[in-house]
């Protein structure tokens, strides 16, 4: 997780190191949820780590690859992107009222929070 946000943070200076609060403008997420993106004692969710690069003029897809395998990491389980649902709603989309970016502390080293149980029970279905 701390080289994700090391390399969250370099991607942030190669785009010039603009503020968080210019992020923030182009990313529509807080400045706080993206310095906490790329502080490395949170693992940000997918649509947050999006949001940072995209701000920053990054890879999106090669971004999100990465986003994936440090989950699998994470919670000790192999890489493989999930798949989309009907409806639009992927299972990367956090559950109703779950927080941007998610407190290791808080919840099992960054995965296993509201929306990673929803991803899963969405996963287990037929």
């Amino acid at each position: 997780m701390q080289a994700f946000a090391v390399a969250l943070r370099r991607l942030r200076e190669e785009a010039g190191s603009p503020t968080y609060r210019a992020l923030s403008e182009r990313a529509h997420y807080s400045p706080t949820v993206l310095s906490q993106a790329a502080s490395g004692r949170v693992f940000p969710s997918l649509e947050v780590t999006l949001a940072f690069v995209r701000a920053c003029g990054g890879d999106e897809e090669a971004w999100a690859g990465r986003w994936h395998r440090v989950g699998a990491e994470i919670s000790g389980r192999t890489a493989e992107p999930p798949e989309p649902t009907p409806g639009g709603g992927g299972p990367s989309s956090p559950a109703p009222g779950a927080a941007e970016a998610v407190s290791p502390a808080e919840d099992g080293g960054g995965l296993g929070g509201p929306w990673w149980r929803a991803w899963r029970r969405a996963r287990s279905r037929p």
